[in-house]
């Protein structure tokens, strides 16, 4: 074996292969792996499956070992040894099966048969190896291992005293190789958002304003700056905010920066309020500033990308 090592997840059921589980988890240790993994017991209860779930997760290989019985059911119906293996198909995760062929071992009731008969043709379809005595299991074990290895080669792990000091050194360089890209990368998307920054976007609104005591409508249009629209919405949404308010938001102020023209237009209101723009309008917005990576939207809650609150940082310094 190589510096690297291995973590494999051994699944079994309790009941019939006690002995055959602990021979399979020795013979895989011998060989350099680390091992995870409970058996089911007959009785199995929903927290054993999350633990062995968690040994699924953090596990490079799954090994199965298949006797004569289906195993314990879950509250679905489904065994817990099946529910193990569709999760490790689900993820990828490669599967060896050692699946017992002998008839040293008796079978269960007519329904474990059936359910037995089923899985094991679904095993099938994967990595699987027979065996009907111990001979047979610990020489399947340390086959399969040796080949697994070779065809789905896993990332696995190193201790870190198993680190030359030259790889250490090589890590070292491709770490500020890689800083050095990020900070070319982002002049780049700084120079090309440039141009959009400049971008002239016409506001067309709708305002109520007040005559005395009579209440109208003024239909009116400005233009900003994909800057300034930017600018005006970034400090509200470096935390996740709703896009009602975020509309709100921007109307107030532009509202605010409209009062001036809107009491040349109406020099006898005294007051503006419930500035709105037009749906599309917004929209066209909320699109330009997702499609730069500039706002993330989900779920109808709008908040700033790290490229976002970057940018917003640095036009700042600017403005």
């Amino acid at each position: 074996m190589s510096d690297l090592s291995y973590q494999v997840m051994v699944g079994s059921t309790q009941a019939d292969l006690s002995s055959e589980t602990r021979m399979v988890q020795e013979c895989l240790v011998a060989q350099g792996v680390n091992i995870s993994g409970f058996s089911f017991p007959k009785h199995t209860d929903n927290y054993l499956w999350k633990l062995n779930l968690n040994c699924l997760n953090s596990a490079d290989y799954l090994y199965l070992i298949v006797g004569h019985h289906y195993g314990p059911l879950s509250p679905t119906g489904v065994g817990y040894m099946h529910r193990l293996f569709a999760s490790a198909q689900a993820t990828n995760k490669p599967i060896v099966s050692l699946i017992y062929n002998g008839q040293n071992k008796p079978y269960g009731n007519a329904a474990d048969k059936t359910r037995l008969h089923e899985f094991v043709n679904q095993l099938k379809m994967a990595d699987h190896y027979f065996w009907h005595d111990q001979s047979t299991l610990l020489h399947a074990t340390e086959t399969s291992l040796e080949l697994m290895l070779d065809k789905a080669p896993a990332r696995g792990w190193v201790r870190p005293e198993h680190v030359s000091r030259h790889g250490g050194q090589e890590v070292n360089i491709l770490r500020r190789q890689i800083a050095l890209l990020k900070r070319e990368m982002e002049q780049l998307r700084q120079n090309r958002l440039q141009p959009l920054f400049d971008q002239k976007v016409t506001l067309p609104y709708q305002c109520k304003c007040f005559y005395g005591g009579t209440l109208k409508t003024i239909n009116h249009h400005t233009e900003w700056s994909l800057d300034e629209i930017f600018l005006a919405i970034a400090p509200i949404i470096m935390d996740e905010q709703s896009e009602a308010k975020v509309r709100s938001s921007f109307f107030d102020q532009v509202l605010d920066q409209e009062k001036p023209a809107l009491g040349r237009m109406a020099p006898e209101a005294h007051a503006f309020v419930d500035l709105k723009i037009p749906q599309n309008t917004f929209y066209s917005i909320k699109v330009l500033l997702r499609s730069y990576g500039l706002v993330a939207v989900r779920k109808g809650a709008w908040k700033l990308t790290p490229y976002g609150e970057q940018c917003t940082l640095n036009r700042v310094e600017v403005n």
